[in-house]
């Protein structure tokens, strides 16, 4: 008999942009490092296309001449914004954990695996 109800041992949730909400600190430390870098001030809906991908990614389509230094400068300024929980998440999770459950918690924005390692873009 097929039972349609599958009781999962682990949950594992990708972190960034799904339990935190990231896009204000990317986005605006993006536009930060931007006017540092480039003495040029870009519309928040101008840089949008970074959500989701790799940092280096970003700055390659952006035309920054040094990668990788303008990474690590993103990677500081970034450092000083805040990220929130989306609301919900704190209640989900608490409600979501059984007595013999875990939850694997991993972002995959690894700062030198996507952000700046241009071998990945």
């Amino acid at each position: 008999m097929y039972n349609k109800h599958k009781v999962y041992k682990h949950v594992v949730f990708d972190v960034d942009g799904t339990l935190i909400d990231t896009e204000y600190a990317i986005l605006h430390s993006l536009q930060d490092t931007l006017k540092q870098v480039c003495n040029k001030t870009y519309n928040l809906e101008d840089l949008e296309f970074a959500l989701g991908i790799t940092g280096a990614a970003a700055l390659k389509q952006l035309n920054v001449p040094d990668i990788k230094a303008t990474g690590i400068l993103w990677n500081e300024i970034l450092n000083g914004y805040k990220n929130s929980i989306f609301d919900g998440i704190e209640e989900l999770l608490q409600n979501s954990i059984h007595s013999d459950g875990i939850i694997n918690l991993f972002s995959d924005a690894d700062t030198e695996f996507s952000l700046f390692n241009e071998e990945f873009l």
